[in-house]
């Protein structure tokens, strides 16, 4: 059985690059440019697209893409791209392409791609594209591990909408106390934890991502919308980054709830 505190000293390394160089800068990083850009060029000077990521043990590098994605979800689906397929782009449906290049993955094919790139509502540090996909032949079949990093992505997201959510509500004050003195909302921040532990225990250690799809897309609608609430008004605006975990929690669920059908 994998111990994978083993791997402690790589693993936190990553969630370190991720709370103070992703995290401080996400919102800016959601606009892609050069801020993308300058952080995928920082994880290349950590190592983690070295050809001896391929020896870590799946778990270890779905912990790494949680905590990548509590900082930016696009970073880490650009990583796990990269683990998976390469230089290839990842055809998401016969149309809409995630960091597009002439040859994507399509379902266990290699595809050629023409089209045009697109402005989405959520993952927005992700390069999309949309047009017409030529399967070319037989690639391999990587369906299960991107849709583990998929359901990673999930977590990570939920875990750090849950974060910023407690946060404010430590901070904000109402009748003359701190909101997160109110049952209700100490009721949904550890509501949420309880879903987020239960499925990442899970993701860890299934060997089967598709078993925990459903959970997680509960999971990550629940944490999302929970932290829209709880920051009231506020969540509406740019400057606060809760509104950014419910977009990609959305986009992620439109992409994936396909495969539920």
């Amino acid at each position: 059985m994998l111990n994978i505190s083993e791997y402690r000293d790589l693993i936190s390394l990553f969630g370190e690059f991720s709370e103070k160089e992703l995290s401080p800068k996400r919102l800016e990083i959601d606009k892609g440019g050069e801020a993308f850009k300058n952080a995928i060029k920082k994880l290349e000077g950590l190592g983690v697209f070295d050809e001896e990521i391929n020896s870590i043990p799946l778990p270890v590098k779905i912990k790494i893409i949680i905590d990548l994605s509590k900082g930016e979800a696009g970073i880490a689906q650009f990583v796990a791209k990269s683990w998976t397929v390469g230089d290839l782009g990842i055809a998401r449906s016969e149309k809409l392409v995630q960091f597009p290049s002439e040859r994507v993955y399509y379902n266990g094919k290699l595809a050629e791609f023409k089209g045009e790139n697109v402005d989405v509502l959520g993952l927005r540090s992700c390069s999309w594209a949309f047009g017409e996909i030529r399967v070319l032949r037989d690639y391999g079949n990587f369906d299960k591990e991107i849709l583990f990093y998929d359901i990673a992505c999930l977590v990570g997201i939920s875990e750090a909408a849950l974060e910023s959510a407690e946060n404010y509500a430590k901070e904000r004050k109402a009748f003359d106390r701190t909101i997160y003195d109110f049952e209700e909302i100490r009721g949904f921040i550890q509501k949420g934890r309880s879903y987020v532990e239960g499925i990442k225990g899970a993701l860890l250690v299934s060997e089967d991502p598709m078993n925990l799809l459903n959970l997680a897309l509960e999971m990550a609608y629940f944490c999302t919308d929970k932290a829209m609430q709880i920051f009231g008004g506020y969540s509406f605006i740019n400057e606060y980054s809760v509104q950014k975990f419910l977009r990609d929690a959305r986009m992620l669920r439109s992409l994936l709830i396909r495969k539920l059908w």
